[in-house]
């Protein structure tokens, strides 16, 4: 049973306007997961074009391990058709661990 629990870890940088004096933080990407007392499912993720979002998926596992979770959920997972999604898919297999098959089922659209 899921607790409605979450947490949201985000990869910035510190830049600064030496003409004004000022400093500021500048974030670079962001992930979003959901966790219970037994798994962590990574819901969503985003950074800049150009920026690797690897560590701060990292660093969520890491958290998630230090919550007690015994797994991270990725996610679905394709090996044929779009290839913008098999690209996620090679994302998100880069982080190791199994791949599982799982039976989803839902309810007819009425």
């Amino acid at each position: 049973m899921w607790s409605k629990q979450a947490s949201c870890l985000l990869q910035t940088r510190f830049l600064s306007m030496k003409s004004l004096n000022f400093k500021y933080t500048v974030p670079e990407a962001g992930v979003f997961i959901y966790y219970n007392k037994h798994a962590a499912y990574y819901g969503i993720g985003c950074s800049l074009e150009g920026v690797n979002s690897h560590a701060i998926i990292w660093q969520a596992i890491l958290h998630a391990k230090e919550l007690g979770c015994k797994t991270f959920e990725m996610g679905e997972q394709v090996w044929t058709g779009d290839e913008k999604l098999i690209n996620i898919s090679k994302f998100k297999r880069g982080f190791g661990g199994e791949c599982y098959t799982r039976l989803i089922l839902e309810k007819e659209k009425e």
